[in-house]
């Protein structure tokens, strides 16, 4: 699936599909997301967080926010 989206996308899937199983890589990304997570204050999924700053969560939410983000 992830070589698929990268081959659509233009990319060489071997690289990114290296580093997706790179160890280290992926220990950096759960820190950097849990960071973020931890900042922003989000707690569930989805979040979604628009440019002026209204915040949505949870999936019964999601048409309110593409609403919000139409204005």
């Amino acid at each position: 699936m992830l070589a698929g989206a990268a081959e659509q996308a233009g990319l060489e899937a071997d690289p990114l599909l290296r580093a997706a199983r790179d160890p280290e890589r992926r220990a950096a990304l759960t820190t950097q997301v849990q960071r973020d997570f931890d900042e922003r204050g989000i707690f569930g999924v989805p979040t979604l967080i628009l440019p002026r700053g209204p915040r949505y969560r949870g999936h019964d939410r999601i048409e309110w926010a593409i609403r919000e983000g139409r204005l």
